[in-house]
């Protein structure tokens, strides 16, 4: 979709700016995935595309919503969660 691809290289660009510091997982549910994107998508995805899930450094999730995002919007979320603490 779009929208799905738009949001995409706004998170690839993310990622380029953030470099060591974030992990980032791009899922495309129309292509077979491994066990551990299964996983992710089985315990995170509610139904709609594009769907975001930042996860904090505990493991939790601080983020998880459908649609499109800002990577302004998106880099906010990224820095709440890298302050999060253990």
């Amino acid at each position: 979709c779009f929208n799905s691809k738009r949001q995409a290289r706004r998170t690839v660009a993310l990622s380029q700016r953030y470099g060591d510091t974030v992990n980032f997982i791009l899922i495309d549910l129309d292509k077979p995935q491994s066990p551990a994107q299964l996983k992710l998508v089985q315990t995170y995805y509610e139904g709609s595309i594009p769907d975001l899930v930042v996860l904090g450094r505990s493991g939790k999730p601080v983020y998880n919503r459908a649609g499109e995002q800002t990577e302004e919007v998106l880099s906010g979320i990224l820095d709440k969660a890298l302050q999060e603490r253990h």
